[in-house]
């Protein structure tokens, strides 16, 4: 009744691992993908990679960045058929890709129907421009548009207009191959995403390394200048010579639908409210009965899922940038495994992204797993909260390091976030801490490196003298006790 157990749809790193992990379970598996989009080996989520923080210039990195685009087999095809993984490359452009029927449903791909008991939309994405007035006059730089298509020469200034991470990144390589970087957010924060301290810890260090951040700046319209652009908003932008807009998280062209994007594109993204249309393409509307509840007329919103990424439609499984949040391949690619293991059967673990940890590829590097101090305060059944700092230097660079831990009344962490390349080893241990319930004082004799102990000796300073403020009897009765033993008397 099925040819396949899984049919992967995506042109992506985690598209790959998720087929990858399914052959490995001995499961018939088939991973779709069209050939015009970037591959795997090139999704980096928009980051520039390689990441040039070792002093590279601008015509180096983009000499590396052209030689990988140039991989004979960068999709890494011909790995996953060696496995008895079937491939199937799609060109959009002649090939049709859609959904089929309703029970069962199928995968049309070009003449041939694909039956499988699960599919797994494992999307990449694509810049979405914002409609501001002014944008026809320029041409506006995004990150996918950089990674594809490097210029030879790059522009000396820069407007740079949004707060994803990808964003940040892309402005701190700019400053670094010499050229002048303006910031400019609608957010009050630098990361709106991020624990708000760390999020003013990272504007003050962008500062500091000479790049200008305007926060609480929505742009309203663009300026086009004998000298340049400009960014109108609250308040106005420098000239500079070149436009960056970040643009959100949108379905690739490997993504069903129900609305199409762009006639330009020829494709469509994925609805808000439902996973599938069975025109992926946009090239007539073939919605079966079924699915048809579940399409909307927003097509930029999350899919949604349940705990074990699973869609309304129960067939389909989702995993990747369409989620929402951040677009990382890594968190992708776990999001994947636990959509997988779940559609094959082999697991019923939710994702639990409380206990995700997940590093953001930035000069200094953040590092993040559980709660923000502020989603810690709205949660009353974990009663209240208490943060605690710790700050140093790079020793290697000089660079400001911070860490801060949440914990709830008893001692048990609920979060921790830093900014550091010395907070690796202290993120997994941090990790598992949270997964085990394991309190703060009992974590001293598991650090792993000088930096981790020193941090966690200064946050147990720190604990114990709120519990001596909190029980002020349990400090007096420690005086006691010492004073006891030290001179024979009370």
């Amino acid at each position: 009744m099925y040819d396949y157990d899984v049919v992967v749809v995506g042109a992506t790193l985690a598209a790959h691992q998720a087929a990858l992990r399914a052959g490995h379970w001995l499961a018939r598996v088939a991973w779709v993908f069209p050939t015009d989009e970037a591959s795997p080996a090139l999704d980096t989520g928009g980051f520039p990679w390689p990441l040039p923080w070792g002093g590279q210039s601008w015509v180096q990195w983009r000499s590396q960045h052209l030689d990988r685009l140039r991989l004979a087999d960068p999709l890494g095809a011909d790995t996953l058929a060696l496995t008895g993984i079937d491939v199937i490359a799609v060109d959009r452009r002649t090939e049709t890709l859609e959904f089929h029927g309703n029970s069962p449903l199928g995968l049309r791909v070009g003449q041939r129907l694909l039956r499988s008991r699960r599919y797994l939309l494992a999307l990449g994405s694509i810049p979405q421009i914002p409609a501001l007035p002014g944008l026809e006059t320029v041409s506006p730089f995004t990150a996918q548009g950089l990674l594809q298509d490097p210029p030879p020469d790059l522009p000396q200034s820069w407007i740079m207009v949004g707060s994803s991470p990808q964003t940040l990144a892309w402005a701190a390589c700019l400053q670094g191959w010499g050229c002048q970087v303006t910031l400019t957010v609608a957010t009050t924060h630098l990361l709106p995403q991020e624990d708000p301290d760390i999020s003013a810890h990272y504007q003050h260090h962008w500062e500091a390394q000479g790049i200008r951040v305007i926060t609480g700046n929505p742009a309203l319209r663009v300026e086009s200048h004998p000298q340049g652009v400009r960014v109108v908003g609250q308040q106005q932008s420098p000239i500079a010579q070149a436009l960056w807009l970040d643009g959100s998280a949108v379905a690739s062209a490997t993504g069903a639908s129900a609305t199409v994007a762009s006639a330009t594109v020829a494709s469509a993204t994925v609805a808000s409210a439902t996973v599938v249309s069975p025109d992926i393409y946009g090239q007539g509307d073939r919605t079966p009965d079924r699915l048809q509840p579940w399409i909307q007329r927003g097509s930029h919103s999350p899919i949604p899922v349940n705990g074990y990424l699973q869609t309304p439609h129960p067939q389909i499984y989702a995993c990747g940038a369409r989620l929402g949040g951040y677009d990382l391949p890594l968190l992708a690619v776990q999001e994947g495994a636990i959509a997988l293991d779940h559609a094959l059967n082999q697991s019923h673990r939710p994702m639990d992204y409380a206990h995700l940890p997940y590093t953001l590829p930035l000069p200094l590097p953040l590092v993040r797993v559980g709660l923000t101090e502020p989603q810690s305060q709205r949660y009353r059944s974990l009663g209240p909260m208490t943060s605690l700092m710790a700050h140093c230097q790079d020793p290697l660079t000089g660079l400001p390091q911070m860490a801060k831990v949440i914990l709830n009344r008893r001692g048990k962490i609920v979060g921790f976030h830093g900014c550091g390349r010395d907070l690796v080893p202290l993120l997994a241990l941090m990790t598992g801490a949270i997964a085990q319930g394991t309190p703060l004082p009992a974590l001293l004799t598991q650090a792993a490196d000088p930096w981790s102990f020193a941090v966690l000796t200064d946050w147990q300073q720190q604990w114990q003298h709120l519990q001596f403020q909190r029980h002020p009897r349990q400090e007096m009765a420690l005086r006691w006790f010492f004073n006891w033993k030290r001179t024979g008397h009370v």
